[in-house]
């Protein structure tokens, strides 16, 4: 019997070890009982697309180019699940019916590729034909061209949205959509998004746009993001892929979408919000320009594909992003890569990439696809990455353990590199007779309580959908204890162990039983166990499973003993072809192997009888954090007994930092070896907790203590004692202070529209934290009073993070939060936009009030900051020149006269007048000659010499 347990057990250590080498460490999927899905009528690039609607409990795939104009179809799983095979149905979208203004007229083969993108609500499928082609108007001329177009079906009826094309077609909204935001093909990616319930729609060719649609509400129109080809004119095939989460610590639901640069050729990110408010998409920017992540590779194909996941379970989504293309080795190409960006930080472009996951194949454009599920049930979602072009165009997909990935990825901007094959917790499903294997991949959770999470894996160059069923995980707790006794003796001829198995099931599959394989070995001096390994047959209505094992002992030596105790699962059932309920595997969270030590002594040497005294301290329960930067425990430790030998003190400190002096530390627990304590003599233990770093998030403190008399029997303390210390915080160093603008407004300003339409009111708030304390994320309300006079309300932060609208009927209300630095200041900057067309209604005895209330909530404290500030507009009568017409008409004439009066003094200064009458004369003597050069008649002669003397005369007279 002996020798049969033994062989049993070395043939399933065998298998664990063969099975391990083969795969690189883990299983989450069972290959063998994959289930192929395929179209009914076609095989043609069936699986190019794929979602899941939760209503008709169905996979949706596209063939875009299974005919001209493309197909969708619907796969019910849970048919699917209960065969090897499944033909999908068609979802019948009439082209002809629901979209006949097409024409082919000018491409007869034009394929429509309805199916390109699949996006799936609770309620719906949203489906598009990016590449639908028709004649359309700009402006006096015909043109023709693909344009795109979308629909919506619950599998049964279906209808056409009205999108871009379709409002232009109409022309019934007042703003008709530019037809550059249409021509080129609407519809090649879409993303939903359930918590603003929007639907994106991207047209990256041409000249790039996206549009948005209402969920609730698909057959209402749609709207075309504004000054996207502004804003990024010097990129094109904007929203090639799409991806929604919250990157940054401005609290928003972020969309990401990928472009390329035109000169560069290398690829970026940016980002879009949606403004609830306004009901406006608008693109997240920083002071001069957008957010942008930049790659700095040249055709890498960053950001072929996006993927947003929270890994480490913090508030913030890491984004993911696909490099099928990328390469880092000159001798190598196209094996592609998966780069990761912790979520978190302050939104802005200067980001580096934390973690990037490289392809190991020529050719294989590993990262094309990407998805994410927590498949083991450790709350760390697994990453599945394919390769469609892996291994000759085969293609694999992989599956990275989440729980490895976060423990990679690094808490600052450091780069890490890594390839796929150096990763331990890693599955690759591959499947030879598939082509393009994973150029889709679709992970789908609980669909059914008693399957698990499912696979969907496209191969459109086979025309197939192959779906993987899950492995439940199990987390198991292993311990082992001496029963009966602290320490063996040494007439002991054998002893006791207690091997308990504390099993946690997942909550689906409904129903689990199944087999653990419980292998243990002893390490000592002439020892032996009776039956080394057993099996424990287990279901999901007991978690507790307990074993007693008997150590053999063939001699009286004293001696220490190792008792490893090891437990597995029941891993044969992977190879069997079909899925089998009873297969489940042991969770990275588990505790699946643990060691005993046991001390064997003499009877005649006695046992140490160890206590604990309160410590220094004890009746301080309460600590004010920030009012010391390190504070001293100290454990009074006491022996009663014989001298100590082999005694020890587990200590464990939560809360804050802490150094146990004097002893080895060992994850979270430090042991204090107390060898030589003699009897009745006392031995102190140190414990150093630096509160230096404290913050508002620290609840409190928390000293936990283990005394044993012998240190090897771990499992058995003799004292255990726990010291909780709160923590309280201390508002008083917090403080708002306020600086308003109060201001004169003139009638002349409030009439002059041309510059500005309105007058704009600053406000600045500071908040002061002099104390030690850092204050985390609490939140800073901004209210305003809503008044139809104000046409906008602005709130900016001195660290450029977007504070949160959530207002009401009659408040415009923001949240701002904040992280408050020791001794330091932060500064919230508000601006009112009044309307001054509005301005002199609303004047009150000559000025207007705007009141603004700050609440600062300083968590978790029930302390807010309350206050309300004023600030002024006063009008001012314009007693300015510009303003008086009548003084401008009488100064003008008063200056016009006096411009008059000097310009006479200074030209008859100069002689101005003098030198005309001079020329005069001078006309007059050169007639007189003329004449007396004709007379011949003296006395005519005389009498025109005395005329013309008296002329002469009379004018120097004249002049004099």
């Amino acid at each position: 019997m002996k020798g049969l347990t033994i062989k049993i057990g070395y043939f399933h250590m065998m298998l664990i070890l063969l099975r391990v080498e083969d795969i690189n460490g883990s299983f989450f999927f069972h290959e063998l009982s994959y289930i192929e899905l395929h179209s009914a009528d076609s095989k043609i690039d069936f699986g190019f697309s794929i979602a899941y609607q939760s209503k008709l409990k169905s996979l949706v795939v596209g063939a875009p180019h299974s005919d001209l104009n493309g197909t969708v179809y619907k796969c019910p799983l849970d048919e699917a699940v209960k065969q090897k095979e499944l033909a999908c149905s068609n979802i019948n979208i009439d082209m002809d019916k629901l979209a006949s203004d097409y024409s082919r007229n000018n491409s007869i083969d034009q394929n429509f590729c309805l199916g390109a993108s699949i996006s799936a609500t609770p309620e719906y499928v949203f489906t598009c034909a990016p590449l639908w082609t028709s004649y359309f108007e700009d402006g006096e001329k015909l043109k023709f061209g693909a344009l795109g177009t979308c629909f919506v079906t619950n599998g049964t009826y279906v209808s056409r949205y009205n999108g871009l094309l379709e409002q232009y077609v109409q022309k019934t909204s007042e703003m008709v959509p530019k037809i550059g935001n249409i021509y080129g093909g609407i519809g090649w990616n879409t993303l939903y998004d359930p918590k603003n319930e929007l639907i994106l729609i991207a047209k990256p060719s041409l000249m790039s746009s996206i549009s948005v649609m209402q969920a609730n509400d698909p057959l209402k129109p749609t709207s075309a993001v504004k000054t996207l080809e502004y804003k990024f004119n010097e990129y094109y095939f904007l929203g090639q892929s799409l991806a929604a989460g919250v990157f940054f610590n401005n609290e928003l639901m972020l969309y990401a979408f990928s472009m390329i640069s035109k000169s560069r050729l290398s690829g970026a990110i940016a980002f879009l919000y949606y403004d609830s408010r306004n009901k406006l998409m608008k693109i997240l920017e920083g002071r001069t320009r957008p957010i942008l992540i930049e790659d700095d590779l040249i055709n890498s194909m960053y950001g072929a594909s996006l993927h947003s996941v929270n890994l480490n379970g913090d508030k913030y989504s890491e984004l993911l992003v696909g490099a099928p293309t990328w390469t880092n080795d000159v001798n190598m190409y196209e094996h592609g890569a998966v780069l990761f960006y912790l979520g978190g930080g302050k939104p802005t472009s200067e980001r580096n990439y934390n973690l990037c996951i490289c392809g190991i194949e020529d050719g294989s454009r590993f990262g094309t696809a990407i998805g994410s599920s927590d498949i083991d049930g450790d709350d760390f979602p697994e990453i599945f990455i394919s390769a469609p072009y892996e291994k000759s165009d085969n293609g694999a997909v992989y599956i990275l353990s989440g729980y490895e990935i976060m423990k990679m990825l690094p808490n600052t901007d450091s780069k890490i590199s890594i390839k796929v094959s150096e990763l331990t917790n890693i599955q690759r499903i591959k499947n030879v007779p598939y082509k393009s294997f994973g150029f889709s991949i679709l992970p789908v959770r609980d669909f059914d309580e008693n399957v698990g999470n499912l696979l969907a894996v496209g191969s459109p160059d086979n025309g197939t959908v192959v779906l993987f069923r899950s492995i439940p995980f199990i987390n198991v707790h292993v311990t082992a204890l001496l029963l009966g006794k602290e320490r063996v003796m040494d007439e002991d001829m054998n002893f006791t162990v207690a091997v308990s198995v504390n099993v946690t099931f997942p909550e689906t599959p409904n129903e689990m039983s199944g087999r653990l394989f419980v292998s243990t070995n002893i390490i000592g001096d002439a020892a032996r166990i009776e039956n080394s390994t057993y099996i424990i047959d287990i279901t999901k209505e007991k978690s507790l499973y307990t074993n007693e094992v008997i150590v053999l002992l063939n001699n009286t030596d004293p001696g220490s003993y190792k008792l490893n105790v090891k437990v597995d699962s029941d891993i044969k059932l992977l190879d069997k072809p079909d899925f089998d309920k009873s297969l489940f595997l042991i969770s990275n969270r588990s505790k699946p192997e643990t060691v005993l030590d046991i001390e064997r002594r003499s009877k005649d040497v006695g046992m140490p009888r160890l206590s604990m005294n309160d410590w220094p301290g004890s009746t301080k329960n309460v600590y004010v954090l920030g009012s010391t930067a390190s504070e001293n425990i100290t454990v009074v430790v006491r022996n009663d007994g014989y001298v100590t030998y082999d005694s020890c003190a587990r200590i464990k400190v939560t809360g804050v930092k802490a150094l146990v002096v004097g002893c080895i530390q060992n994850e979270e627990w430090y042991k204090c070896d107390l060898v030589n304590i003699e009897r009745h003599q006392e031995r102190l233990i140190n414990i150093r907790l630096d509160l230096s770093k404290a913050t508002n998030k620290d609840n409190g403190l928390e000293v936990e203590v283990l005394l044993y008399n012998i240190c090897v029997a771990s499992a058995n303390a003799t004292v255990r004692k726990t010291k909780k210390i709160a923590f309280e915080l201390d508002t008083t160093d917090v403080s708002i202070d306020f600086l308003s603008y109060d201001r004169n407004v003139t009638l002349s300003e409030i009439q002059d529209t041309e510059t500005s339409k309105f007058i704009d009111v600053r406000e600045v708030f500071t908040i002061t934290n002099n104390g030690s304390v850092t204050w985390n994320s609490i939140s800073a309300f901004i209210i305003f009073e809503i008044e139809t006079f104000v046409n906008n309300y602005i709130v900016i932060t001195s660290d450029m993070n977007e504070c949160k609208q959530v207002s009401s009927k009659d408040q415009v209300v923001y949240n701002c939060i904040i992280d408050l630095k020791p001794m330091s200041s932060f500064k919230i900057t508000t601006e009112r936009n009044i309307l001054k067309e509005k301005m002199m209604e609303i004047f009150d005895n000559d000025k207007i009030s705007l009141n603004t209330t700050y609440k600062l909530v300083l968590e978790p404290t029930l302390i807010t900051l309350n206050k309300t500030y004023t600030t002024t507009l006063y009008f001012q009568i314009d007693t300015s020149f510009g303003t008086n017409k009548h003084f401008i008409i009488a100064l003008s004439v008063f200056v016009a006269l006096l411009v008059l009066v000097v310009t006479t003094i200074i030209l008859y200064k100069v002689g101005f007048f003098e030198r005309k009458e001079k020329t005069k004369l001078a006309v007059l003597k050169q007639e007189i000659r003329q004449r007396s050069t004709r007379r011949s008649n003296p006395a005519d002669t005389a009498a025109e010499h005395q005329d013309n003397n008296q002329v002469t005369e009379g004018f120097f007279h004249h002049v004099m």
